[in-house]
């Protein structure tokens, strides 16, 4: 390769009726440019990648097209590829630079950068973090509240913004812990916002604790021999989320005998979404009215005769076909005074008639007994009690 290189001329010759008269001498001073040949460069692309705010590349491949036979060519160098803007974008255009020519004979040479490269440049995934669902009691619907987020990887000099709607929800609206959220409705806005995609946030979870229903019981009755009346209840709310229902029994405390019991929250249950406040309320047990007890052997234990004013006696209790418990009452009240420990009865004033009563029990119905005091005067000072 070469500028002004002289060239030797030969095989010209003569010819014609006369040519043997002459000779020919060749041509001097001939000269000659050879220029380099022109490579090019096939095989070469450009790595498609993800956005990264820059506009570089890189390039792979390349083999020389057009070597002579015989030469040694090799191609070399750091080869690079740009594109004219970083945005987002398939079928970029790439303009390579940076190939070389090294051998024996590359001065021969020139080379052509490739052309015709193209590139994708696809948006870069940004995360969020700072996310949370807040816990809430069970209302039959699988939706939660989201708060909070922040980008996390956008690059410096990008203005994005992070915005929409978030929204959360839950596999199953039942009551539980830690039970993961599925996020979405965050969007991106801003210039830059095109470069970038949104990863929703994962591992966000919430608890969603039982609802309360007050069970308020009814109160029931029923007289000594029946069969126990269906406990009945209200709730407030009056009606549990749909999917949701009682089961069980409200139950009440043990006894048949005539008295009042408790009404207890027994087996009923609202299910695992639900905690119960339960309002007790009384079950009565009347008697039947069928009998009337047998009261017998009421009287006074002894007879006492009282010095000094003191007149006290003890009664006899009576026997009753009934087991309810026996009082003693006195008519006029003010006319003696009783003492239901001991059966000591002690006399102020005569006469007084001292009752013994139960009151209804079981199959009884209430009954009692009298008997009438006076004292008599016997021997002065001393009187005595008697019951006629």
């Amino acid at each position: 390769m070469g500028t002004g290189k002289a060239v030797t001329v030969a095989g010209y010759s003569l010819s014609g009726g006369d040519a043997l008269n002459y000779s020919v001498t060749q041509p001097t001073g001939v000269t000659v440019a050879i220029t380099a040949k022109a490579l090019t460069i096939s095989g070469v692309s450009a790595t498609d990648r993800v956005y990264n705010g820059t506009t570089a590349l890189v390039v792979t491949g390349g083999a020389l097209v057009g070597v002579e036979s015989g030469d040694t060519v090799t191609l070399g160098g750091t080869a690079t590829g740009t594109v004219e803007s970083a945005a987002v974008g398939s079928g970029k255009a790439v303009t390579v630079a940076g190939y070389s020519l090294s051998g024996g004979d590359a001065l021969n040479y020139s080379v052509t950068q490739p052309t015709g490269v193209t590139v994708a440049i696809t948006a870069k995934a940004l995360t969020i973090a700072g996310v949370s669902a807040t816990d809430r009691v069970y209302n039959g619907t699988t939706t939660v509240a989201v708060t909070g987020g922040s980008l996390v990887g956008v690059e410096s000099g990008d203005t994005v913004t992070l915005g929409g709607t978030a929204t959360g929800t839950v596999a199953s609206a039942a009551v539980g812990t830690g039970k993961a959220v599925t996020v979405a409705g965050y969007s991106l806005s801003g210039g830059g916002a095109s470069n970038y995609s949104v990863t929703p946030p994962t591992g966000v979870t919430v608890g969603v604790t039982p609802a309360l229903v007050t069970v308020t019981a009814t109160s029931a009755n029923k007289t000594t021999g029946e069969n126990d009346p269906a406990l009945i209840y209200t709730s407030s709310p009056t009606q549990l989320v749909a999917g949701n229902v009682f089961t069980g029994a409200l139950s009440r405390a043990a006894g048949e005998t005539v008295g009042t019991y408790a009404i207890n929250q027994g087996s009923l249950s609202a299910g695992e979404n639900y905690t119960i406040t339960f309002v007790s309320a009384t079950f009565t047990i009347s008697s039947s009215g069928g009998q009337t007890p047998n009261l017998t052997g009421f009287g006074l234990h002894e007879q006492k005769v009282a010095s000094n004013g003191a007149r006290t006696v003890k009664i006899v209790a009576p026997i009753s076909t009934s087991s309810a418990p026996i009082t003693y009452r006195c008519d006029p009240p003010d006319n003696a005074s009783i003492n239901d420990g001991s059966s000591i009865i002690t006399l102020i004033e005569s006469p007084v008639r001292i009752y013994a009563e139960q009151a209804a029990f079981g199959d009884y119905t209430s009954g009692s007994v009298s008997i009438n005091l006076t004292w008599v005067q016997a021997t002065p000072p001393d009187e005595e009690i008697s019951s006629p």
